[in-house]
């Protein structure tokens, strides 16, 4: 693992996976995840519609990450 003092969120880093916080340059990929009515079927929410809606979602969840800090 390997995180900066810049960083509040921590940069998790194996051979296979680098795991870091979600960005806005971060919307289309997750946009094919969470606008895949098939993967989101196991959720409570629906499946994102636009990719609008996903960049809504990543502002939000980069709100409530910020106010928990």
């Amino acid at each position: 693992m390997r995180s900066t003092n810049q960083e509040a969120f921590p940069l998790l880093e194996t051979k296979r996976l680098i795991l870091h916080q979600m960005r806005p340059e971060d919307a289309k990929a997750i946009f094919r995840i969470y606008g895949d009515e098939e993967v989101m079927r196991y959720r409570d929410v629906l499946a994102f519609a636009r990719l609008e809606e996903t960049q809504q979602f990543l502002e939000e969840v980069h709100a409530r990450y910020e106010h928990v800090l």
